[in-house]
């Protein structure tokens, strides 16, 4: 009874001790900064933003409509060297959750090809991931349907390539640079579509000339290589009219 109670003692007086470092940690970095403030002050001194793209399903392609439709997690991090901190003056504490209103987020980057009303991703009120040598991570789950240009000239044997197109929508005031070497294109949690197989998956770094405002920029572009499933054409649309074109002819035959 006496150790057990010990043992309780202890572990609370840990968890004080926890919530001591962690209080001190904001008080002393994390509730200095102020969110309307980049860590950058020109294009000399931008920063750099890596995109991590996992699909989790194809829900659609709209031959009709020209868009594929698509569920992603979607996981952007970027580098912000005021937020450092040495863990062990900090009871070892490598990580905080902290609310993305509290800190400078990246607001500017956009799906160009997005035609939904969600183009670009922002933090808003969810939470950021702060680590100690001051790098900030945001995860974001995102339902997209995006422009594809799509050919059924071969159809039901058809292939279609599409793409989903990341970019900086203000490059000329917010100085971002995607990251080659952290983004990445994934498929762990990808669910199979009964219409479509996922045959390929790249990542490509394009330099993107915007008219509107004179400027060559860096985007980041994830493409798909989607081909038919024919055999479920078949069976679902072409054999039930071969089935029901024999059936109407024995109208005539059978009295």
């Amino acid at each position: 009874m006496e150790i057990s109670f010990v043992l309780l003692l202890v572990t609370t007086g840990l968890d004080l001790l926890e919530a001591s470092n962690r209080t001190q940690l904001f008080k002393n970095i994390i509730n200095r900064m102020d969110p309307d403030i980049a860590p950058f002050e020109s294009a000399t001194t931008g920063t750099y933003v890596s995109i991590t793209l996992n699909i989790m399903g194809i829900s659609d392609i709209n031959e009709k409509q020209q868009t594929i439709s698509g569920t992603y997690w979607v996981i952007i991090g970027w580098g912000d060297l005021r937020m450092r901190w040495d863990p062990l003056m900090y009871g070892n504490i490598t990580s905080v959750q902290v609310k993305a209103n509290k800190i400078w987020t990246p607001t500017s980057i956009c799906i160009f090809n997005e035609i939904g009303n969600d183009k670009c991703i922002n933090a808003k009120e969810n939470q950021v991931t702060v680590y100690h040598m001051g790098h900030v991570s945001y995860v974001t789950y995102m339902d997209s349907v995006s422009q594809c240009r799509i050919d059924v000239s071969t159809y039901p044997y058809d292939s279609q390539l599409c793409s989903l197109y990341f970019g900086n929508v203000n490059p000329n005031t917010e100085f971002i640079w995607f990251n080659r070497q952290f983004s990445d294109f994934r498929l762990d949690y990808l669910q199979p579509n009964e219409v479509w197989d996922l045959k390929n998956h790249t990542i490509e770094f394009v330099d993107f000339y915007d008219p509107l405002i004179q400027t060559t920029q860096k985007q980041v572009h994830f493409h798909v290589l989607m081909e038919r499933k024919s055999f479920y054409v078949v069976i679902s649309t072409i054999l039930p009219v071969i089935i029901l074109s024999i059936l109407n002819l024995f109208c005539f035959v059978v009295p």
